[in-house]
């Protein structure tokens, strides 16, 4: 998949802020995926935004909510 690609490669480099919008964006548009969420979450974290991570693992616990990632 592209977006994983995508992922590592962020990390790596640590160039969180494309990585996050191109993902924000796919999730907006497609069915929910847990790992694409935690992901998200953990780029807006990265990015000092820790608000707008928690919301999105709230919303990764309500998919999956016996996850103990």
């Amino acid at each position: 998949l592209a977006l994983e690609h995508l992922l590592k490669v962020a990390l790596e480099i640590r160039q969180y802020e494309p990585a996050q919008t191109l993902l924000s964006q796919f999730v907006e548009r497609s069915p929910v995926n847990p790992n694409l969420l935690y992901c998200l979450a953990g780029l807006r974290f990265h990015l000092g935004q820790d608000s707008e991570a928690e919301s999105v693992l709230r919303e990764f616990l309500r998919v999956r909510p016996g996850d103990s990632r």
